[in-house]
């Protein structure tokens, strides 16, 4: 979790020193405005992203948040002001929750086209959890042994062979 590994960089200055060195090498720093990431390793949805020592990876907006802040506290997340993914000027950051990550995206309009809104999800949820699974173990179990048969056919089979 991209959380737990900046806030365990935090505690080890000698480290620290070396992925913050890296990070501010990869960011414009501006005068105003957005300090964008420039690297092209990037998340998907345009944030930047670094490696560090033990080959994992860390959003580099969140580590430039944590570097001007302190540790991110438990259940975190770094959100952008500027809605700019690739924006590492912590000035443009702030702490929240999922909860407000999700609001603010439907506030701007960033939902994915055909998404519900907050109020649908938690009705959603909640008619999920009133009733039973649609499916029973045992109907999963007959699904999962007759793919395994109908992948066992040669004839099936190589028509996912190229």
């Amino acid at each position: 979790m991209t959380v737990q590994r900046i806030n365990e960089l935090l505690l080890n200055p000698d480290v620290l020193a070396n992925v913050s060195r890296r990070l501010w090498s990869k960011v414009s720093v501006r005068d105003g405005g957005c300090w964008p990431w420039l690297a092209k390793s990037r998340h998907v949805f345009g944030y930047g992203v670094l490696n560090t020592p033990g080959n994992k990876t860390v959003n580099a907006h969140a580590l430039s948040w944590a570097l001007a802040n302190g540790p991110i506290p438990a259940g975190g997340q770094i959100l952008h002001h500027c809605d700019n993914p690739s924006c590492c000027n912590p000035g443009h950051l702030y702490c929240g929750t999922n909860e407000q990550n999700r609001a603010d995206m439907v506030a701007r309009g960033r939902q994915r086209k055909g998404g519900h809104s907050l109020d649908t999800i938690q009705k959603i949820k909640a008619a999920r959890a009133a009733n039973q699974p649609r499916q029973t173990d045992a109907a999963k179990l007959a699904r999962a042994d007759a793919m395994r048969k109908r992948w066992q056919d040669p004839e099936w089979r190589s028509r996912f062979s190229h």
